[in-house]
């Protein structure tokens, strides 16, 4: 673990000697969620005073959130801050940029995914997991121990591409998963940002049939995020639809949704299976086993 010294020059900076603050991070503020806390390499970990001013930042490259103890102490001047951790980020698929003490700002700091512009914004590789908490504000007393728990959510979505019925072999045809969402506040909040595209290349499944597996960034009910695959050997696009609207019309098929209830912090996988009829020109989709009654038309 990696944190901040306290050194002589400094006082404003130590703790007394019997005195300790620990930080704990808990992944269960949301309710059920199918994260996986393995998922989580190492944690850095923001503070800012009350007036929302950068003070410190502690860093963990061997964060452990499968212990339940696991926390990281932290030394600070009784006073009034908050605290903002992101994981995930050693691994050099994000940036936050650099901080500096008493000057930058908690509303202006940002963190976003890491892409080329002279790469036309493609991410063919798989992105990290990354999981965000806030704890706002918090109180360091003069004296005694303290404990402060941050809520985290999980950023990333796995999307799971399946296919029958496609006519050619499976690196003939390529998946992509268009969107804006790669810039956050540091409240978890999204910031302006270009369109930039996810692009695997198929690979045979056990069935022998194209599929791919794309890691994405945030989703959100409201946003317009497009799946797409296409047929590199005929060179024409052969599915284009909103995955949000595909996820919302699968989900209805539950009898427990509710119009504008898609929980995306609970849910962080999806299975999308989609049936080719190349006789018919339509395809059928079924995402976590709910079945899209529409069929879509193939494209081309």
């Amino acid at each position: 673990m990696t944190v901040l010294s306290c050194i002589k020059e400094d006082e404003d900076d130590c703790l007394p000697e019997e005195r300790s603050i620990q930080v704990y991070f808990s992944f269960n503020g949301n309710g059920p969620t199918d994260i996986d806390p393995a998922n989580v390499k190492n944690i850095l970990l923001y503070v800012f005073d009350k007036e929302g001013y950068y003070w410190s930042s502690y860093h963990d490259d061997q964060a452990d959130l499968t212990d339940v103890n696991y926390h990281m102490p932290v030394s600070l001047p009784a006073d009034d801050y908050q605290l903002v951790a992101w994981c995930n980020t050693d691994q050099g698929d994000y940036d936050a940029g650099s901080f500096e003490k008493g000057k930058t700002k908690l509303s202006e700091a940002m963190l976003s995914l890491r892409r080329s512009a002279n790469n036309n914004d493609t991410i063919t590789h798989t992105i990290d997991y990354l999981y965000f908490g806030d704890l706002k504000p918090i109180h360091v007393a003069e004296t005694g121990n303290q404990k402060f728990t941050v809520p985290m959510v999980q950023d990333t979505y796995t999307i799971n591409l399946k296919t029958e019925g496609l006519d050619k072999s499976a690196g003939q045809y390529t998946f992509v998963i268009n969107d804006r969402n790669g810039s956050y506040y540091f409240d978890n909040s999204f910031a302006s940002d270009r369109e930039y595209h996810y692009i695997q290349k198929g690979s045979a499944d056990a069935a022998g049939q194209p599929s791919a597996s794309i890691r994405t960034l945030r989703l959100k009910e409201e946003s317009t995020t497009m799946l797409r695959i296409y047929d590199q050997t005929d060179k024409k696009l052969i599915f284009d639809q909103d995955l949000i609207n595909l996820i919302r019309q699968a989900y209805s098929q539950n009898s427990t949704y509710a119009p504008g209830s898609l929980n995306f912090y609970a849910v962080h996988t999806y299975d999308i299976l989609l049936v080719f009829d190349m006789a018919k020109m339509t395809v059928t989709v079924s995402i976590n086993g709910w079945e899209i009654n529409k069929q879509e038309e193939i494209l081309g």
